[in-house]
């Protein structure tokens, strides 16, 4: 595969760029840090998502069954949950080398994002959340489990009614923000062309 099809492809990391950049690299280290300290259940799928996939084509690689995590879950070494624990390669005792978050891409501001997924740490501590059960077989397989927002519309629905994260950034930017995605989702829903465009940019 072409350096430039996996740009296309992946969005997350750039040819000759290195991987300690990548903004997901950032948020494994905080949820393994929140994971191993306070035992913490990250409870804002919905919302953070918001901050997590910013752009109107984010949401088109977030289906079952292609690896992108569309389901609110985790899970031990699954690749269909959106928050993924992985064991070093070849290795089977347990041990965790890296936490994997597929629901955000590189259109999102890393700094909210990050502050996005410390709010919800926060939030657990204060709330004395703990972890569910890991998910081990594929989501879509179990009725119980609630699929993340499959759009833009939907994440920022979700945003509006959660207290965390409108506490976390504020009547100013909370406005400007939703302010911005919402001429987005008119324009890209009312203009097709270029909706093709945005996916074909990142």
């Amino acid at each position: 595969m072409k350096h430039e099809e996996i740009v296309l492809a992946d969005m997350h990391i750039r040819p000759g760029e290195a991987w300690e950049y990548c903004p997901r690299e950032a948020l494994r280290r905080v949820l393994k840090v929140l994971k191993d300290e306070f035992d913490l259940v990250l409870d804002t799928g919905f919302e953070s998502e918001f901050l997590l996939l910013k752009s109107v084509a984010s949401y088109d690689r977030l289906q079952p069954n292609t690896w992108s995590g569309a389901y609110l879950c985790w899970g031990k070494e699954n690749r269909e949950a959106p928050i993924r624990t992985a064991c070093q390669p070849g290795t089977n005792d347990g041990s965790l080398s890296n936490f994997e978050i597929k629901s955000f891409d590189a259109c999102a501001n890393p700094y909210l994002a990050l502050a996005s997924i410390i709010a919800a740490g926060i939030d657990g501590l204060r709330r004395n959340l703990r972890l569910p059960e890991p998910v081990d077989i594929n989501p879509s397989m179990d009725a119980n489990l609630q699929t993340l927002p499959q759009s833009l519309s939907e994440s920022l629905e979700a945003l509006e009614k959660d207290k965390a994260l409108t506490d976390l950034l504020g009547e100013e930017l909370l406005v400007a923000i939703k302010g911005v995605r919402k001429v987005e989702i008119d324009h890209y829903s009312n203009n097709k062309d270029a909706y093709k465009k945005l996916i074909h940019l990142y």
